[in-house]
């Protein structure tokens, strides 16, 4: 969505590149969010 033609936000920076501040590859990001882990959270 953020690499959209119509898009505008604080993501893209002046050359149209899509970028934002994390010290991991998507990838990386990806791979440690995919699966919570439930103890960390309360489910009522």
């Amino acid at each position: 969505m953020w690499t959209h033609p119509g898009m505008s936000t604080y993501y893209r920076n002046s050359r149209g590149r899509v970028v934002f501040v994390m010290p991991f590859l998507n990838v990386e990001y990806w791979d440690m969010t995919k699966r919570p882990d439930m103890e960390n959270y309360t489910v009522r």
